[in-house]
């Protein structure tokens, strides 16, 4: 049951979707036009001066699923998306910027302002890492057409996108990452070395330090994940992806207060609403033998995704704990 939810942490912010135990992959694209509308934008610093290479992630309110896009260089970027409200995010370095925006049919557009002046070149301070910049520009689109063929439930497609990406330019360490997640159902050791070259090749990759604790979590090797999920959370503290993922490392030591903190850490970081965060915080209670508040999580879990795979498992573990706790 929880194997998917592992995974669904690190697609919500990783590969663009939350993963096919939370959401329908459907195309949202491939619906009626009156259904989309698109998102064109600008990033610029405090001088007003363009970003190019700014990370933008378009956050539903409505689902949670996650688009993404980086902009060009004139500091522009466009993207299409369902009719609704999200939340976008632009991502520069260690700096970046959030606001609401209500996607509406035909052209919408926002204007985005990086709070610091940054700096073009690689180094401190700078728009992405050194590692970043020196990959192709090929690459980098066969990378994103990786993204949306996932996005869209293509598996077969994302990874031959994937595969190009990672022909042109092999030491590209998010397409290496992507990888890594992909395969780690079926090849987690091949995953997990996939995700030990991705931080070989740029050790500024925040979310590869995400993704590779969550690896050694899901083998078991708790010890292991605590160092670089720590060092996620001190490249990223506003995201709450490193939280949940160290919550579930923290549970596998049985060092279940400290899981709570990160648990309940995620869920204040959390851009929009995460039901399978209920999930987790409900097995960190069982663990501390606290049953009722198991049940509640459980109970929210219910109410906000009554239809998903793991509802019917839920129900029944919901089931055992109030016969339990109510009096012969």
């Amino acid at each position: 049951m929880f194997r998917l939810l592992y995974v669904a942490a690190l697609l919500a912010g990783f590969l663009n979707a939350v993963s096919n135990a939370q959401q329908d992959l459907a195309d949202p694209l491939s619906r009626s036009p009156e259904t989309t509308g698109t998102i064109d934008g600008t990033v610029r610093n405090v001088d007003r001066s363009p970003l190019s290479q700014v990370r933008i992630e378009l956050h539903s309110l409505m689902d949670g699923r996650v688009f993404t896009t980086y902009t060009n260089s004139i500091g522009m970027f466009s993207l299409r998306a369902p009719i609704g409200s999200y939340f976008i995010t632009a991502t520069s370095g260690k700096n970046s910027v959030t606001q609401h925006v209500v996607a509406t049919q035909g052209l919408n557009t926002v204007e985005l302002e990086i709070p610091s002046a940054l700096s073009s070149s690689p180094g401190k301070g700078s728009t992405i890492s050194a590692a970043q910049l020196k990959v192709p520009e090929k690459a980098r689109n066969a990378l994103q057409s990786a993204y949306s063929a996932f996005d869209k439930g293509r598996m077969p497609e994302a990874r031959l996108y994937l595969e190009k990406a990672l022909a042109i330019y092999p030491a590209y360490a998010e397409a290496l990452a992507m990888r890594g997640i992909l395969e780690r159902g079926t090849e987690p050791e091949q995953a997990l070395a996939d995700l030990e070259k991705a931080l070989k090749y740029d050790p500024d990759y925040a979310m590869g330090y995400v993704a590779i604790g969550s690896m050694y979590t899901q083998l078991g090797r708790f010890d292991d994940a605590i160092r670089p999920l720590e060092r996620a959370m001190a490249m990223m503290p506003n995201r709450w992806q490193p939280y949940y993922e160290m919550s579930l490392a923290r549970m596998g030591q049985q060092e279940f207060s400290a899981a709570l903190q990160n648990i309940e850490q995620a869920f204040r970081l959390a851009p929009t609403s995460l039901p399978f965060l209920h999930l987790a915080k409900a097995r960190i209670l069982l663990g501390m033998n606290n049953n009722s508040g198991a049940a509640e999580e459980y109970t929210v879990y219910l109410h906000e995704d009554p239809n998903s795979p793991t509802a019917l498992e839920v129900k029944r573990a919901l089931d055992k704990l109030r016969a339990a706790s109510s009096p012969d």
